[in-house]
Protein backbone atom coordinates (compact mmCIF):
# COMPACT_ATOMS: atom_id res chain seq x y z
CA UNK A 1 0.00 0.00 0.00
CA UNK A 2 1.90 3.01 -0.97
CA UNK A 3 0.02 5.30 1.76
CA UNK A 4 1.31 3.64 4.59
CA UNK A 5 3.76 4.91 6.42
CA UNK A 6 7.58 4.02 6.81
CA UNK A 7 10.63 4.82 7.97
CA UNK A 8 13.41 5.58 5.57
CA UNK A 9 17.06 6.47 6.81
CA UNK A 10 19.56 7.79 3.76
CA UNK A 11 23.23 7.24 5.08
CA UNK A 12 25.53 10.08 3.80
CA UNK A 13 29.55 9.35 4.28
CA UNK A 14 31.55 12.90 5.03
CA UNK A 15 34.90 10.44 5.77
CA UNK A 16 36.45 9.96 2.25
CA UNK A 17 38.98 7.81 4.20
CA UNK A 18 36.70 4.68 4.43
CA UNK A 19 33.75 3.40 2.86
CA UNK A 20 30.74 3.82 4.89
CA UNK A 21 27.66 0.84 6.19
CA UNK A 22 24.69 1.55 7.72
CA UNK A 23 22.81 -1.61 9.58
CA UNK A 24 19.36 -2.13 10.99
CA UNK A 25 17.86 -4.28 13.10
CA UNK A 26 17.96 -7.48 12.99
CA UNK A 27 21.51 -6.84 11.46
CA UNK A 28 22.25 -10.74 11.16
CA UNK A 29 19.39 -10.59 8.48
CA UNK A 30 20.09 -10.79 4.40
CA UNK A 31 19.29 -6.94 3.60
CA UNK A 32 19.62 -5.45 6.56
CA UNK A 33 23.05 -4.11 5.66
CA UNK A 34 23.93 -1.42 2.69
CA UNK A 35 26.92 -0.26 1.86
CA UNK A 36 28.35 3.77 0.27
CA UNK A 37 27.25 6.93 0.95
CA UNK A 38 24.04 8.18 -0.22
CA UNK A 39 22.12 4.17 -0.16
CA UNK A 40 18.64 3.94 2.00
CA UNK A 41 17.03 1.58 4.07
CA UNK A 42 13.43 1.93 3.72
CA UNK A 43 11.31 -0.35 5.87
CA UNK A 44 7.47 -0.42 6.77
CA UNK A 45 6.18 1.74 9.94
CA UNK A 46 3.67 -1.08 11.24
CA UNK A 47 3.75 -4.03 13.67
CA UNK A 48 6.03 -6.09 11.13
CA UNK A 49 8.93 -4.27 13.40
CA UNK A 50 9.47 -5.80 16.79
CA UNK A 51 10.58 -2.71 18.05
CA UNK A 52 11.50 0.83 16.64
CA UNK A 53 13.94 0.58 13.53
CA UNK A 54 17.17 0.58 15.24
CA UNK A 55 20.27 2.13 13.00
CA UNK A 56 23.96 1.87 13.44
CA UNK A 57 26.96 2.68 11.40
CA UNK A 58 30.56 1.22 10.59
CA UNK A 59 33.74 1.81 8.70
CA UNK A 60 33.84 -1.62 6.15
CA UNK A 61 37.08 -3.27 7.10
CA UNK A 62 37.14 -0.32 10.59
CA UNK A 63 35.20 0.08 13.50
CA UNK A 64 32.16 0.58 14.66
CA UNK A 65 29.61 4.03 15.16
CA UNK A 66 31.37 5.05 18.49
CA UNK A 67 30.80 8.61 20.45
CA UNK A 68 33.31 10.91 20.13
CA UNK A 69 32.85 12.26 23.99
CA UNK A 70 32.88 8.69 26.00
CA UNK A 71 34.15 6.12 22.94
CA UNK A 72 31.21 3.93 23.59
CA UNK A 73 29.46 1.95 20.92
CA UNK A 74 26.22 4.32 19.77
CA UNK A 75 23.24 3.12 17.70
CA UNK A 76 19.91 5.21 16.91
CA UNK A 77 16.37 4.13 17.02
CA UNK A 78 13.85 5.57 15.27
CA UNK A 79 10.43 5.57 17.01
CA UNK A 80 8.17 7.58 14.10
CA UNK A 81 8.11 7.21 10.66
CA UNK A 82 9.92 9.99 8.28
CA UNK A 83 12.64 9.79 6.05
CA UNK A 84 16.06 11.40 7.76
CA UNK A 85 19.47 11.47 6.53
CA UNK A 86 22.16 10.50 9.00
CA UNK A 87 25.84 12.20 8.46
CA UNK A 88 28.53 10.01 9.65
CA UNK A 89 32.18 11.24 9.68
CA UNK A 90 35.49 11.17 11.45
CA UNK A 91 39.43 10.58 11.43
CA UNK A 92 39.25 7.26 9.32
CA UNK A 93 37.87 3.81 9.48
CA UNK A 94 38.91 3.49 13.11
CA UNK A 95 37.19 6.56 14.23
CA UNK A 96 33.45 6.40 12.56
CA UNK A 97 31.66 9.08 14.32
CA UNK A 98 27.38 10.83 14.23
CA UNK A 99 28.00 14.37 12.72
CA UNK A 100 23.73 14.53 12.27
CA UNK A 101 20.40 13.13 12.22
CA UNK A 102 18.18 15.90 10.08
CA UNK A 103 14.54 15.81 7.98
CA UNK A 104 15.10 14.35 4.26
CA UNK A 105 15.72 18.07 2.88
CA UNK A 106 18.36 18.43 6.03
CA UNK A 107 16.79 21.80 6.84
CA UNK A 108 16.39 20.81 10.64
CA UNK A 109 18.21 18.48 13.16
CA UNK A 110 15.65 15.65 14.08
CA UNK A 111 15.36 14.28 17.94
CA UNK A 112 15.95 10.51 17.92
CA UNK A 113 16.83 7.57 20.59
CA UNK A 114 20.70 7.30 21.30
CA UNK A 115 21.73 4.35 22.87
CA UNK A 116 25.04 4.19 24.17
CA UNK A 117 27.18 0.75 25.30
CA UNK A 118 30.29 -0.14 26.94
CA UNK A 119 30.45 -3.62 26.00
CA UNK A 120 29.76 -5.16 22.28
CA UNK A 121 27.80 -8.08 23.76
CA UNK A 122 25.17 -5.22 24.68
CA UNK A 123 25.52 -3.17 21.63
CA UNK A 124 25.14 -6.67 19.42
CA UNK A 125 21.88 -7.59 21.40
CA UNK A 126 20.54 -4.55 20.58
CA UNK A 127 21.29 -4.53 16.53
CA UNK A 128 19.96 -7.97 16.93
CA UNK A 129 16.57 -6.83 18.31
CA UNK A 130 16.54 -7.52 22.15
CA UNK A 131 14.33 -5.92 24.65
CA UNK A 132 16.33 -3.36 26.42
CA UNK A 133 15.99 -2.54 30.45
CA UNK A 134 14.15 0.33 31.67
CA UNK A 135 16.99 2.86 32.45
Amino acid sequence: DASSPTIKVTMINDCHGYMGVMYCNDWRKKGHKIVGSGESIEVPFDDTLPCPLRITFAAKLGSYLKCGENNMYMALEFPNPGAYVVRIGGAGAQHVRLKSVKNEDESYEVDVDRHLFTEYAEFRSFMEGAVMPPV
